[in-house]
């Protein structure tokens, strides 16, 4: 992975070191990411990237177990989302349109009103906005979470 050098805002950083490790993750083969994502970090250049981050988060007002419990979440659902593209496990989407139609209108006929109602957003998978839109979810609630813990220290 290489290692973004920090802004000194915790959104734009967190999605370069988000970015940097999605493109890591699925350089390779698509089927090597499952290895990738699934090793354990051992040596002191596959700690880089964890020492970027805290320091994206300490930097941004964390204290170091805080800033932990955040890498884990991020690295969680990062992982998750990337093994999923790896192996396009539990899906109902496709990137392919040839595939996606189909999908479409089975999802249209399950009776299910809002199945049918999504089924043109179900039917259709882009993995790199799918994971723009998880890890933004979460920067934002980092971002917020780290607003209000800072507050509550100036309150005191």
């Amino acid at each position: 992975m290489v290692v973004p050098a920090l802004a000194g805002d915790l959104r734009t950083d967190l999605m370069a070191i988000a970015h940097a490790f999605r493109i890591a993750a699925l350089s390779s083969h698509r089927e090597a990411a499952v290895l990738v994502l699934s090793r354990p970090v051992e040596s002191l250049e596959n700690l880089a990237p964890l020492e970027v981050t805290l320091a994206a988060f300490m930097g941004a007002g964390a204290e170091p177990e805080w800033a932990v419990h955040a890498v884990r979440t991020t690295l969680a659902y990062m992982t998750g989302t990337l093994l999923r593209e790896a192996s396009a496990g539990l899906t109902l989407g496709a990137d392919d349109p040839e595939i996606a139609g189909p999908r479409e209108a089975t999802l249209v006929e399950t009776g299910l009103p809002h199945v049918a109602l999504a089924a043109p957003y179900l039917s259709r998978l882009d993995h790199a906005r799918e994971f723009d839109f998880g890890i933004k979810i979460l920067i934002d609630a980092f971002v917020r979470q780290l607003e209000q813990l800072s507050s509550s220290k100036r309150q005191r």
